[in-house]
């Protein structure tokens, strides 16, 4: 994030763009050439040296993009010694009006305002003890050149709180996108680990009634395999179904079943592989959220389906209670654990766990797997 707004503030500095200043340049040493050229008409014209004034004043300009303060110091030196060398009038507001611009849309209005002032106060008071001329006509020069500073330094701060909207509104854009991506990233994770955690199921499901078919001695047993075949496929479509139209609408997930449909279907595949299993609900589970319910629907097929593929064991035991503000599960098996690692399932419970405020605990022991879920809930449906 703070490179994209370093990069920002590159590509627009509050002082204007180079383009900006170049043409500021190029105006700046044509202006004061013009007003050299007026101001020698009485002396028969200008030396060369009041026109190279002219050209340092656009440099000074150019060098105020990246040094605004160093070039208005240098601006005000140059009009004091360019009088110094008593060369045809030009003001003293006009030949820094460039880096006073520059300088204050960089934010530093009250240096370039008081260079500027001390330069006049300067000239004034020359002007009077050592000129001698009329109060009247210092005057008049002196409001010329204040208002002229003034008005530079006004139009300067207009632009930079303009340029500071801008950089800001860009800075809320840049923001809004990247939160966007996330939302967008993490909506695809989401499907991704749905995706893993349902089909994932369905499929296990499917190959264990596909293997029970190809193993029953009579026709009526293959014939109930093959339609559990044949339901794990529909509900394998329907869950991909489900999940196109979660990516299209970017609704949330919605479980095609209940926690009672998904143990009854639980328990018939892990009696159809061969496991005895004793499992139970107690408590109101409708009562519970929504969400709450999703996500023990997912953790208990992914626990089904780690069984199916991983387990060797005889007997399973899988418990759903309903407490005031949690939501348990339990999912055991007594098949002796050699080695464990923890897989994209069983990370994917976790998280699942953890999004809801919860928790997911794990033991493998030499007599068993199990693996237990605690997610809160408010009481609320």
């Amino acid at each position: 994030m703070g490179s994209i707004i370093a990069s920002m503030l590159q590509n627009r500095t509050p002082r204007g763009d180079l383009s900006t200043t170049y043409a500021l340049a190029i105006a700046q040493t044509i202006v004061v050439a013009v007003v050299i050229a007026i101001g020698a008409i009485p002396r028969g014209g200008a030396p060369l040296t009041a026109y190279i004034v002219a050209l340092v004043s656009g440099i000074l300009t150019l060098v105020a993009h990246r040094l605004p303060v160093t070039a208005l110091m240098l601006s005000v030196v140059m009009v004091i010694v360019y009088y110094m060398l008593d060369l045809p009038p030009i003001g003293v507001a006009v030949p820094i009006l460039g880096p006073v611009y520059l300088a204050s849309r960089a934010g530093y209005g009250l240096v370039a305002a008081g260079s500027a002032l001390t330069l006049v106060t300067l000239s004034a008071v020359f002007r009077t003890i050592e000129a001698g001329e009329s109060s009247a006509l210092i005057a008049y020069d002196t409001v010329t050149n204040l208002a002229l500073v003034a008005a530079t330094v006004a139009v300067a701060a207009l632009q930079r709180a303009r340029d500071r909207a801008e950089l800001q509104q860009r800075r809320l854009t840049e923001v809004e996108r990247i939160s966007a991506q996330r939302e967008s990233d993490t909506q695809r994770v989401q499907i991704a680990r749905h995706l893993h955690d349902s089909l994932g199921h369905r499929l296990a499901l499917v190959a264990v009634y596909a293997g029970v078919a190809g193993e029953a001695d009579d026709d009526s047993r293959r014939a109930e395999a093959l339609a559990e075949v044949q339901e794990g496929v529909r509900a394998a479509l329907d869950e991909l179904r489900e999940a196109v139209r979660t990516i299209r609408s970017g609704s949330g997930e919605s479980s095609l079943e209940g926690v009672d449909g998904a143990l009854e279907s639980a328990v018939s595949a892990l009696r159809a592989a061969g496991f005895a299993v004793d499992a139970e609900i107690d408590g109101e589970v409708d009562a519970v959220p929504l969400a709450v319910r999703v996500g023990a629907v997912r953790i208990l097929q992914e626990a089904v389906t780690n069984i199916l593929k991983h387990a060797r064991a005889d007997h399973a035991k899988i418990r759903v209670w309903v407490e005031p503000d949690v939501l348990r599960l339990r999912v055991a098996d007594d098949g002796a654990v050699q080695s464990f690692e923890r897989g994209q399932g069983i990370r994917g419970m976790e998280e699942r766990a953890r999004e809801l405020g919860g928790s997911l605990s794990i033991a493998d022991r030499t007599d068993g797997f199990v693996l237990e879920a605690i997610l809160p809930w408010t009481g609320t449906s």
